[in-house]
């Protein structure tokens, strides 16, 4: 029996990187009580833009604290009061002149699990607060497709406004945000278009806003799952629209709904890049294979005693942007075929 290999660690990061306004610089001459001071204006702002409390940012903007006010991560006081939909606060603060659109800065909303959130206009998106996305867009002057912090990286590579409102199911953004210009495939780096991520979560409305908007519905597809067909060979293909793992390939995912367990094989042959295939079991066990018994065109897993569930397997090629056309098969075994294979492979192993 194939053993699995490693063990899948599922770990859900959200990325979302952030254009947040940083810590307004404080004069350098400022004697060390007026920093204080300062300071503990700032903090109150911050507060106050958490609560939505107009009357006390009121306050702490008088007793010296500013606009731009953040936290140690950069985390501003725009980017609070838009995550907490405080329309008051973020008109304010705007008008104070708190940047709208920053190069970094985030908000922790779970440290422990890397949960964070990054730019005004992102947080009210997420947050399905669509009178402070209008105000951000229309007199803030927001960028309807920008990329957020992400913190992980060090980089803008999170997601854009649309990304977070299709995540969040918040269909009255995606409008807001469609209607104010914002390109229906605008995605991070590498990550799902929107028009995959409704699709991925069944937002029938979302989909038919997005199409209506002219998504690219090849960019999408290439970000879903493709069932695999039981007992038959399929033809599909990677190209270059399909997502690429951290070594720059691409890669193809398949699912298969197994109902009974008895060994199986899935199979790839490709002719134009050396295919590898990596099948994850229900319980996040994880097999993989390259060049099947020293066949560069091929690779194929083998389960002996398979769970019930659905399995997931994905194919991506050896090399850095390789793309082409392949075949994907499933075949269930009997239990004298399982072991005929396996030993065959045993063999190849021990030659090599």
């Amino acid at each position: 029996m194939l053993m699995p290999s490693l063990r899948l660690l599922a770990v859900l990061l959200v990325v979302v990187g952030g254009s947040l306004p940083g810590a307004a610089q404080k004069p350098a001459s400022s004697p060390k009580g007026a920093q204080a001071s300062v300071d503990s204006a700032d903090a109150a702002v911050l507060d106050a833009a958490q609560r939505g409390d107009l009357t006390a940012r009121t306050a702490a903007l008088d007793a010296g604290g500013t606009a731009g006010a953040a936290d140690a991560n950069d985390g501003a006081a725009l980017l609070r009061a838009a995550y907490g939909g405080h329309l008051g606060i973020v008109r304010a603060l705007v008008e104070a002149g708190a940047p709208v659109d920053e190069p970094r800065g985030f908000l922790w909303l779970d440290e422990a699990t890397g949960f964070y959130l990054s730019g005004p206009l992102h947080a009210a998106a997420m947050g399905g607060h669509e009178a402070a996305a209008q105000y951000l867009i229309t007199e803030g002057g927001a960028d309807v497709d920008a990329l957020s912090w992400d913190p992980h990286q060090a980089a803008l590579r999170g997601w854009t406004p649309l990304q977070w409102a299709v995540v969040a199911g918040q269909i009255g953004l995606v409008g807001v945000l469609l209607d104010a210009g914002a390109s229906p495939d605008a995605a991070a780096p590498n990550t799902a278009p929107p028009l995959a991520m409704a699709s991925q979560s069944g937002q029938v409305f979302v989909m038919a806003a997005l199409n209506s908007a002219g998504a690219d519905a090849d960019a999408a597809q290439a970000y879903l799952p493709v069932a695999l067909e039981p007992d038959a060979t399929q033809s599909a293909a990677l190209t270059a629209n399909h997502p690429r793992n951290e070594a720059g390939s691409h890669y193809a995912t398949f699912t298969l709904d197994v109902d009974a367990p008895v060994p199986f094989t899935v199979a790839v042959s490709a002719q134009d890049f050396d295919p590898l295939l990596l099948a994850v079991a229900p319980s996040q066990a994880v097999y993989t294979n390259d060049d099947w018994l020293g066949q560069r065109d091929t690779a194929r897993v083998m389960v002996d005693q398979s769970e019930v569930g659905t399995w997931q397997f994905t194919v991506w090629s050896y090399a850095s942007g390789e793309t082409g056309t392949f075949d994907v098969g499933h075949r269930t075994l009997a239990p004298d075929v399982a072991r005929a294979l396996q030993a065959r492979a045993v063999a190849a192993a021990r030659a090599d």
